[in-house]
């Protein structure tokens, strides 16, 4: 098997080049970290042992190295396996240590942060960059503090159908951050190539699906910081006609009334402002707790449409059983790329919810 797989240090320098493996796989996610495995002769072990990262030419993923295993078999032979999670896990290292005010573009706040928290002074991580913005009309009203970097922006976007990336420029030796928005591919839009999967084509087969509606919740209760009796609370009420109430305690009391602006000098939030970051994380949380329909299945990859040129993670498409009557359109939330034998398959989740 031919194929140019790249170890890299610390500081994205080539440190070994991999012309042949046994298997690779990539589990790309939209909604949270994904990971990665992949398998190699024994004469690459010194070389995963220096490097930090693993980057495939072919498909343009990049992983962290986190773990390798060196096996001998009864039969003795040998192989490395090496393992971890894709790049945007870089977000995971750094903690947001401070309480920041997180109101306005969304796009514009998101690089502050991401610049704050991972680029600039002693934080920054080694070859990290910013792509050029893309003009996403969002505006948020957020508060941040006390998580990892990678949880607070995955929460923050997955209700607007956002996500984040850290792809590798293999041209600048780069690191590269950007916000990622998938396209509509449906059958009822002009903008976009339409994406339909179907059992009835050839293009989507082992497929099965499911409904669940355990962690739906319509209404909630936010209460803000301070001792129970004086909490703030606010009232989120996403029930529609006719729907049965759900609802749902909030806890928020990271979300700070009194900002602090350095020197000992503090802001103090009017109740308006503060009953909107409630507000705001009792939206976020019902955005993420809504009744679900998931289909899986593996996707073809010579019948159209073709990954990565007419469709790719995030894009909402359209899926089709018709031997139960589903046809519903989807967010591309999880794909497996297993690359073994010459070949690559495609393995796809397609789901309604944003986690």
């Amino acid at each position: 098997m031919s194929a140019d797989i790249l170890l890299l240090d610390s500081n994205l320098n080539v440190c070994g080049m991999a012309d042949d493996y046994n298997s690779l796989v990539w589990s790309r996610r939209y909604f949270s970290l994904g990971d990665f495995t992949v398998t190699l002769p024994d004469k690459y072990f010194s070389q995963a042992k220096s490097a930090a990262y693993v980057y495939s030419r072919e498909s343009g993923n990049i992983g962290i190295i986190e773990k390798y295993v060196y096996s001998v078999s009864s039969d003795g032979n040998i192989l490395v396996t090496v393992s971890g999670r894709l790049c945007e896990a870089l977000l995971d290292f750094r903690i947001i240590d401070g309480v920041y005010i997180v109101s306005g573009s969304l796009e514009s706040q998101v690089y502050s942060l991401v610049s704050r928290c991972a680029i600039e002074g002693d934080r920054a991580v080694p070859g990290l960059t910013l792509a050029p913005t893309q003009g996403i009309d969002l505006a948020v009203s957020s508060q941040a503090f006390g998580s990892s970097l990678s949880s607070f922006l995955y929460d923050l976007l997955a209700p607007y159908g956002l996500s984040y990336s850290i792809t590798y420029s293999d041209e600048t030796r780069s690191l590269v951050f950007s916000l990622e928005k998938g396209f509509d591919r449906t059958q009822n839009q002009s903008a976009n190539q339409p994406a339909v999967f179907s059992t009835s084509f050839e293009n989507f087969s082992e497929s099965k699906f499911s409904f669940n509606n355990k962690n739906f919740a319509n209404l909630a209760y936010v209460f803000g910081s301070g001792s129970t009796e004086e909490r703030k609370k606010v009232e989120v009420d996403l029930t529609g006609d006719g729907e049965s109430r759900r609802e749902i305690f909030v806890s928020a009391s990271d979300i700070s009334k009194k900002i602090p602006l350095g020197d000992g000098i503090q802001k103090e939030l009017t109740d308006a402002e503060y009953s909107a970051l409630l507000s705001a994380r009792g939206s976020q949380i019902l955005a993420v707790r809504k009744k679900t329909l998931s289909v899986s299945g593996r996707i073809s990859t010579f019948s159209p449409p073709l990954y990565k040129k007419d469709f790719d993670l995030g894009d909402i498409c359209c899926c089709e059983i018709p031997s139960v009557g589903l046809s519903a359109e989807l967010r591309l939330t999880e794909i497996r790329e297993t690359y073994e034998n010459g070949g690559v398959m495609l393995d796809a989740v397609f789901s309604s919810e944003n986690e």
